[in-house]
């Protein structure tokens, strides 16, 4: 009965042993589990990251400090969504023509390069776009602006154009100002050639407008005096003139001689002179032009 007794004992303690290393069998297996599942996940979200799938999600059961892992994972995806989704955003708006569009996520490590690098190609195009608006506005007004912006890559082809269209606008400008003054001049000289004048009053008129109309200082008209008109013996002679100073060594005629009169009468050409530059006498002109007047082909 002894024997018996503790045979059944002994029994009794193998079974609790065998017992107690499968639940330790049993837990080491599923410790070992456990970490093949959360490697498993961990495994799954960083190939997602590489890939470029932020959709991806933490599917395992994260405990004790694992959990710090995944909020650290689904803090990574929560960033890097929002800041895909903002340079989807932003890249949406340039693409639509929106450039009041800004960066809204906030860019940490190196995704700061690219919020830089929008914020710049933004503030180019913001100001590429306001000059180009400019000059357009400057164009359509009859305003000489040239462009004043950098303009970057294919952008110059634009602004090369609107600077050969303001050149252009220049130069249609100036003709235009030209050929208007010149038939308002022509058309205040017949007001001051019209009615019933005398010589010395048409001569006069003639004289003192043109000397204020093209802003010059002094003019003189001269008559050619030919009793014979053979002009064998004519002479010319001082019939008008404005801000012209009598001086006691100039004849108010003189001979109809060899010389730049002369010369333009017979070329029938008017005939410009470059005085010296040097000459720091104030008196002396710097500039002198000799024009013929013709009436029915005659010298006059």
């Amino acid at each position: 009965i002894t024997a018996t007794v503790n045979n059944r004992r002994t029994q009794e303690k193998i079974t609790a042993y065998q017992d107690e290393m499968g639940e330790i069998g049993r837990a080491f297996y599923s410790v070992i589990d456990y970490f093949n599942q959360v490697i498993e996940d961990i495994v799954q979200i960083s190939q997602g990251l590489a890939e470029g799938n932020l959709r991806i999600t933490a599917k395992a059961e994260y405990r004790g400090n694992f959990v710090q892992i995944k909020n650290a994972l689904e803090m990574v995806l929560a960033n890097q969504r929002e800041v895909i989704e903002d340079i989807v955003r932003v890249s949406q708006g340039l693409a639509k023509g929106t450039l009041t569009i800004v960066t809204q996520a906030k860019y940490q490590g190196d995704f700061v390069k690219i919020k830089q690098a929008l914020e710049t190609a933004l503030s180019d195009l913001r100001s590429v776009i306001q000059d180009i608006v400019q000059v357009s506005q400057g164009l359509a007004e009859g305003q000489n602006i040239v462009p004043q912006a950098e303009y970057p890559g294919d952008f110059i082809q634009i602004k090369k154009t609107l600077e050969i269209a303001s050149t252009k606008l220049a130069d249609t400008m100036n003709q235009n100002a030209q050929q208007d003054w010149l038939k308002t001049g022509q058309n205040q000289l017949n007001d001051q050639m019209s009615g019933d004048q005398n010589l010395v009053e048409l001569t006069h008129n003639i004289v003192s407008f043109l000397t204020l109309y093209l802003e010059v200082q002094v003019g003189v008209c001269y008559l050619i005096n030919d009793a014979s008109n053979t002009h064998q013996n004519h002479y010319l002679e001082i019939v008008a003139s404005y801000a012209q100073t009598r001086r006691k060594n100039l004849a108010e005629e003189f001979q109809f001689s060899e010389g730049l009169v002369e010369r333009s009468a017979k070329e029938l050409q008017t005939i410009l002179i470059n005085i010296e530059a040097g000459v720091e006498d104030e008196s002396i002109p710097r500039y002198l032009m000799i024009i013929p007047f013709l009436h029915e082909n005659i010298i006059k």
